[in-house]
């Protein structure tokens, strides 16, 4: 007869399904590194729970017999038993733990009791009051410049890396949250939603936000009979805890660096932008077009892919075409004006719209209205009219629509950053076609040798949404013909873009980097040479240095897009 058991008994086993089938997932089994390696602990609770066996543990609600053979040796070791059990607990408490003995004859008679006795005796003594949004706050802020290991050491490797890893963990390991991921928020009686975030270090030390921050799941169904002050967004997260941290390639989710702690409630201004966006992706859901949606379509409010592949698609309303699965999110350069909010670094922005107009017209109507009284006024009036030197900078145009749009050529647009609005001037000559294509950032050719379509640096870019400012050739000089907020149609996207993307990737593999698509191949994408001049050359697979290129929107495509200019600009 031996006094350890080798896996978990019956009971105990039975005991973990019934605490886990009432959510309780900040669960571990026979942990080493805590006295007497617990059957079961709770970590956020600091709760240590062993499962002992009556005859070897000698439980004081069952009649046990003593061993007739060879009494005194089993005499000694039944105390020798208990006395370890003892010390195991003063240990334990020593450590600020606590320790609870559940019997298996009791998890036999009276399963539920036990459970019971668990999280009213033991999970009820969290570190914080978890219907107290103050005391929650504060517990979390404790996290700032430390790890999760600091506060959970006897996290395994086991429970590390991948994706959304680190939040899962902090809600059971630090804050002991079942992981939730219905309508309800993480601390529901507090209405506070647990979420983490991503930073990267920058040059100069800067930190930026590294991706977006998933919110939701969308319900194309559900979302189609929603109304914007019932929907599910605002019920989860109109009141965030947010947890940034230093992003860390290839470190353990329990060894990241947490930055910043802090809740965030979505100031007046913010939320009638989202509430926009919101809407605009619940009309195109309603129009049975949920296929078509794209990142571009809204400002601060985004509907990302969200799916392991590009099989991963659902039904929606009003349409038998199958739409990738979305979910709702906040883009990654509003998560940057969230935390430089936080951090109280906002001197450089300016805002376009009162909260009134945002209430009243919306963000870019209060933008074409500012552009309104300029139209058809040539360049040199306009920069007159607005106080500003003559100047031959390149900048010269984007200085002057900062001007009309802020009243400060240096200052950032607080509602562009947020929403990643790019601002491009464009020239056209006087038959109204564009002087030029449109050019995107390099090709990283290192990069785009691996990437997947979805993630692609190109797609990326096209579902930004861009305001075209466009000055067109006249014998009065360049006048102001209007301007036009636009985004790349998701047929486009997925069609003219996918197929240069996918071709010019094809040829970086194979290591052919000469005849990339041309203008004739394609009528609204192709790749041409972006460097100062043909010894301008980037590093490129296969230890080749090859002349830098660039992704270019064709002009005839543009020409096209601004035949119409936005309403309040003419």
């Amino acid at each position: 007869m031996r006094a350890n058991k080798a896996k978990a008994t019956g009971p105990e086993r039975a005991l973990v399904r019934a605490l886990r089938a009432i959510g309780l997932k900040g669960i571990r089994a026979n942990v080493r590194g805590l006295p007497g390696r617990p059957d079961i602990v709770f970590p956020a609770a600091k709760l240590a729970v062993f499962v002992n066996g009556c005859y070897w543990h000698r439980c004081p609600y069952c009649k046990l017999s003593m061993p007739k053979h060879n009494r005194k040796y089993w005499e000694l070791k039944f105390r020798s038993n208990v006395e370890r059990d003892k010390r195991n607990r003063r240990q334990l408490k020593s450590l600020g733990w606590e320790a609870l003995t559940i019997w298996e004859c009791r998890l036999r008679s009276d399963l539920l009791g036990e459970v019971r006795r668990i999280t009213m005796d033991g999970l009820s003594k969290l570190p914080y009051d978890r219907k107290d949004k103050k005391s929650i706050i504060a517990y979390a802020k404790r996290l700032v410049k430390k790890r999760l290991r600091d506060f959970a050491p006897i996290i395994d490797s086991e429970q590390t890396g991948g994706k959304g890893s680190l939040g899962n963990l902090l809600e059971t390991h630090y804050f002991g949250l079942p992981n939730n991921s219905d309508s309800r928020a993480d601390f529901e009686e507090a209405g506070l939603e647990l979420k983490t975030s991503p930073l990267i270090m920058r040059s100069k030390g800067v930190k930026k936000s590294k991706e977006r921050l998933v919110l939701n799941m969308i319900d194309y169904n559900k979302m189609a009979g929603e109304s914007w002050e019932s929907s599910q967004f605002l019920r989860k997260n109109a009141d965030l805890l947010l947890a940034f941290y230093i992003h860390e390639k290839g470190a353990k989710a329990k060894d990241l660096l947490f930055d910043l702690v802090d809740e965030w409630r979505f100031p007046k201004g913010d939320l009638l932008v989202i509430k926009e966006d919101w809407l605009a992706i619940k009309e195109k859901i309603s129009k049975g077009l949920a296929h078509q949606i794209s990142e571009g379509d809204t400002r601060y409010l985004a509907a990302c892919t969200k799916g392991a592949d590009r099989s991963s698609v659902r039904d929606q309303p009003f349409s038998k075409e199958k739409a990738k699965q979305r979910a709702l999110s906040l883009k990654s350069s509003y998560m940057d004006g969230v935390y430089r909010a936080l951090k109280g670094k906002t001197a450089d922005f300016q805002r376009i719209a009162s909260d009134e107009e945002l209430a009243t017209i919306g963000l870019e109507k209060a933008a074409i209205k500012k552009f309104a009284p300029f139209v058809g006024l040539d360049y040199d009036h306009i920069r007159r009219v607005l106080g500003l030197p003559s100047t031959d900078a390149k900048s010269k145009y984007d200085q002057v629509s900062r001007h009309i749009l802020i009243g400060a050529g240096k200052k950032k647009i607080e509602e562009f950053e947020k929403a990643d609005i790019i601002m491009r001037t464009v020239r056209l000559k006087k038959n109204g076609m564009p002087a030029e294509d449109i050019s995107f950032p390099q090709i990283d050719y290192m990069s785009l040798e691996d990437e997947q379509w979805d993630d692609s640096a190109l797609k990326e870019q096209l579902e930004k949404r861009f305001l075209f400012v466009a000055y067109q050739e006249s014998d009065e000089g360049l006048i102001l013909k209007g301007v036009k907020f636009w985004a790349m149609p998701m047929l486009d996207i997925e069609g003219h873009a996918q197929k240069v993307w996918a071709r010019t990737q094809k040829q970086v593999r194979a290591r052919d980097y000469s005849g990339f698509s041309k203008k004739t191949d394609n009528a609204v994408v192709h790749v041409r040479p972006h460097g100062r001049d043909g010894s301008d050359k980037a590093l490129a697979p296969g230890k080749k240095m090859v002349m830098k290129t660039s992704f270019w929107l064709d002009k005839r495509y543009i020409e096209k897009i601004l035949r119409k200019y936005d309403k309040g600009a003419l």
